[in-house]
């Protein structure tokens, strides 16, 4: 729109002026009004089925509400932030007769739309990389205490909600909506080695493998049917070796090359490869609290000469040719086996050095990143939600959560206008494409 400006009172300008023509300014703004429509639907009768037929709405028209406001409330939600009592605080004051209800309904009802999209910006997104990262924050689900679980890499972040956060939950959520089944075959047992499992509990299980998959209570009558008393730790063990198994040799799913994470025991083994976060491990040494003042000396050092081998590693990741591997890997010895005399710090490096081929995970795949950064800004996005919305009242009031925070938050990494993205969806037009077909070219 075009509008031209003048001086509403000319009397106020010199008598010599002389027209010279425009000076152009763009000011932007913004009008939100209702727009009702009066849909005449046609009726037409049958007699001899003895039935009336009436002409469906529009495409993207269901209820009374169109798909221009179903799309702004779930925008206001999930792009703005908004609580749901403040959206409809909003939209009554912009003459919208709704009521709460209705708008838990819409996010609820029209989250079901996006439900495979969400499936499928996963499996793109996993199979577009070498490395997928993980992470998990606190949430809560009718005032129970829960867990998102975020996994993300350069093109992509989801989020899950499960009651729990261990090995076998971490699996399910790999899985991508696929059901978690069973496996104990030969493989399994190099598994259960690393896990832990006892000579004599692989000595049992050696007599049930099988190439069979089995559900979670088929393979826990297993369990019971030949085991007498079998504790709770040594039934959890061999569940997440079974898991693990199955995660490995199914094909419902892509498997994660690289797993980037922190040094939470449920990442540990469900991959051949775990590549963890020097961030993380940083955290250890800058919690340390010396008050002699030579110690305080000794760890100010230390962990300059901790962020210079880190720089080394980020150097390596950009050319990977330029360095010999052998050398770095001796850097590292160095800088975590010679003893400082400040009992604390060699603790912690006695610690980092057990987790050696972990931290240098980069050597192997320079693509890998060298922090989770970008896993704990999937978390933050939850957290803020978490501080707006306390918490889920329902498992597909959750479920619609997840689906929503994983399509924008990726539309946001893929620079899709999320807005326009949850609008195309929602009312049926399906114009752009897709985040998993982005994803993929």
């Amino acid at each position: 729109m075009t509008q031209v400006c003048d001086f509403s009172d000319k009397t106020i300008l010199p008598s010599d002026i002389e027209f010279k023509g425009y000076e152009e300014v763009i000011v932007q703004d913004i009008k939100v009004i209702t727009n009702n429509t009066l849909f005449r639907k046609k009726v037409y009768y049958s007699k001899s089925l003895k039935k009336s037929f009436t002409a469906p709405l529009p495409q993207g028209y269901k209820g009374s509400f169109g798909p221009n406001i179903k799309a702004m409330i779930v925008g206001l939600k999930y792009i703005g932030n908004m609580s749901e009592p403040k959206i409809l605080e909003l939209l009554k004051h912009n003459k919208i007769l709704i009521s709460s209800g209705t708008i838990s309904n819409i996010i609820v009802d029209e989250s079901k739309k996006f439900d495979d999209e969400k499936r499928s910006i996963i499996r793109s997104g996993i199979e577009s990389s070498v490395y997928t990262q993980i992470d998990d924050t606190g949430s809560r689900v009718k005032g129970k205490n829960h867990h998102t679980h975020i996994m993300t890499n350069e093109n992509f972040v989801s989020f899950d909600t499960k009651e729990k956060k261990n090995r076998q939950v971490i699996i399910e959520v790999l899985m991508n909506g696929e059901e978690l089944k069973y496996l104990l075959n030969e493989s399994s047992f190099e598994i259960a080695k690393k896990l832990k499992v006892g000579k004599k509990a692989i000595a049992t299980l050696e007599k049930l493998k099988s190439e069979k998959f089995y559900t979670k209570k088929q393979f826990e009558k297993l369990l019971f049917d030949n085991f007498a008393n079998i504790p709770a730790y040594l039934l959890h063990k061999i569940m997440d070796t079974a898991a693990i198994s199955y995660y490995r040799n199914q094909n419902k799913t892509p498997i994660i090359s690289t797993l980037v994470c922190d040094d939470a025991h449920q990442f540990k083994d469900i991959n051949n490869n775990l590549a963890l976060c020097w961030v993380h491990e940083a955290r250890m040494y800058k919690k340390l609290t010396p008050l002699v003042p030579q110690f305080m000396k000794i760890k100010s050092q230390y962990i300059n000469d901790f962020w210079l081998f880190y720089e080394t590693l980020f150097k390596y990741k950009k050319n990977p040719t330029d360095y010999c591997i052998n050398n770095i890997s001796q850097q590292f010895d160095d800088l975590f086996s010679i003893e400082t005399g400040y009992k604390e710090l060699d603790k912690i490096k006695k610690r980092t050095m057990r987790k050696k081929a972990l931290l240098l995970t980069v050597l192997k795949v320079p693509k890998v990143p060298l922090h989770n950064n970008r896993a704990e800004l999937g978390a933050r996005a939850q957290v803020r939600k978490r501080d707006i919305s306390l918490h889920t009242m329902s498992a597909v009031g959750t479920k619609a959560m997840n689906i929503f925070m994983t399509v924008v938050e990726t539309a946001k990494i893929l620079k899709v206008n999320p807005l326009e993205y949850l609008y195309d969806r929602i009312s049926g037009k399906k114009i752009m494409p897709s985040l998993a077909t982005i994803i993929n070219n």
